[in-house]
Parts: structure tokens; sequence; C-alpha cells
């Protein structure tokens, strides 16, 4: 038995290399002059000189046959790149928007729209502040000032 596939492979050549000399002088054989017995004839040179499968002879795949190499990663792990992933997509996000003219750009276009607008109620913004700007605090006239005045020495 052959020992590797590259020692195979090897053969095969040899095998088709004599393949293609008997083939180029067609004058040497007249009828079945060159016949041994079934399995050895120059008149069919597919049985006399075959093609050995040396992938199939040492289980060996082809390169362009290999089936892909799966990885099996542990659900943590892939929750763990996800986390990463997200956290750094928002890491550049802040930095473009804060380092960069990109986020005066989206504000400008936010204004533009009316989106942030549209999101303030006057109720939100009332109890944020919790007086209007017409009025005075309830208890602004009660309060009393006390303020110490001393004299300044000379």
């Amino acid at each position: 038995m052959l020992i590797s596939v590259n020692e195979c492979l090897k053969y095969n050549d040899y095998i088709q290399k004599k393949k293609n000399d008997f083939l180029g002088e067609t004058n040497i054989c007249n009828g079945s002059t060159c016949e041994i017995d079934a399995n050895c004839t120059l008149n069919n040179m597919d049985i006399t000189f075959p093609n050995i499968n040396c992938h199939e002879l040492h289980n060996v795949q082809k390169e362009d046959q290999k089936e892909p190499i799966a990885t099996n990663y542990s659900t943590l792990e892939i929750g763990f790149f996800l986390i990463l992933s997200f956290l750094a997509f928002f890491l550049i996000f802040l930095f473009l928007s804060k380092m960069t003219p990109l986020g005066s750009l989206i504000r400008n276009y936010l204004i533009r729209k009316n989106i942030i607008k549209k999101k303030i109620n006057e109720e939100e913004y009332d109890e944020l502040f919790q007086y209007s700007f017409n009025s005075e605090p309830p208890d602004s006239g009660n309060r009393g000032y006390y303020v110490d005045y001393t004299t300044l020495r000379n």
C-alpha cells in the first residue's frame, strides 16, 4: 500500500505519463498482438492504466471539498462579544458626537424636524420648574431677610 497521499499522487502522475507515452506510439500493436489478458491490453488503456483515487484511499478530503470548520462558542462568549460590540459602538458614537461636528449636525437636524420640541410637553415643562414665569413663589412675601451690618474699623 502507498504510504502517503503525496506518494500516491506521484504514482498517479507516473501512470498518466506512461499512458500518454503508449498513446503516442500508435503503430506498436496491430489487432490483438499487444493483449496479454483482459486486464492488461493496450487496446483498452483505461483498464491497463487505471487512475487511483488517492484521497479516498487514505480517507483524506481534497482541499476544495473540506467542510467548513464550525467553531462552537458558548452562549456566555456570544453574549460577551455582543455586549462588547454594543459598548464599542456606543463609545465610538459618543466620541464622534462630542469631538467632531457630527453631534451638532445631528442636533441641528433634530431641531429642524421639531423632534425635540414635540417630545417636551407644556405639562412636563411646568412639572420640572414648578412655577410659571409670570408668578412668584407663594412664600416669597413672608420671607424675612436678616442682614447683619458691621462697621469698618479704621
